[in-house]
């Protein structure tokens, strides 16, 4: 009983992934900010659901390499956002342009996304174990992920 619930539950939140996913892609809702793509979610279907961060990583990783494997573009850094209207902020996953083989490669982007809230006076939140997911006040994202955009630039630069 247990197993096909949660077999069910699996299907439907894969549908979801899947045809949110496609919408973001039909529709043309990834943005480019100098070294990085992006995409903020308000208001369209699903957003709710991707408002929590495993969630939200699992669609930002398949749209992520969609874009670029359907596009035929280069990797970049990507960072997608859901709005969530209860709170009031985006909450926004960043991925680095490539997959880090060393760990140190994946510190330099942490380190921006607190250096980028430091200097665009961001209201955010920043806890718990992933320090690739941040929380940032709606009226701040905007101006937040042009300079996270900036400084990730400057940081990996050959």
């Amino acid at each position: 009983m247990y197993i096909t619930k949660g077999i069910a539950g699996a299907i439907s939140f894969q549908e979801k992934l899947v045809e949110t996913a496609s919408f973001l892609l039909m529709e043309k809702k990834v943005n480019n900010a100098g070294t990085l793509r992006y995409v903020l979610m308000e208001g369209e279907r699903s957003t709710e659901l991707f408002c929590k961060p495993i969630a939200l990583r699992r669609l930002g990783k398949f749209v992520k390499d969609a874009y670029e494997s359907q596009n035929n573009k280069s990797a970049r850094a990507f960072v997608i956002g859901a709005f969530d209207s209860a709170r009031g902020t985006f909450l926004l996953c960043c991925f680095p342009a490539r997959v880090p083989c060393e760990a140190s490669s994946r510190n330099v982007f942490s380190q921006v996304l607190v250096d980028a809230a430091t200097e665009s006076h961001a209201k955010v939140s920043h806890e718990g174990f992933d320090d690739s997911l941040i929380e940032v006040q709606k009226e701040d994202t905007k101006t937040f992920i042009e300079i996270l955009s900036s400084l990730y630039q400057e940081r990996t630069r050959p």
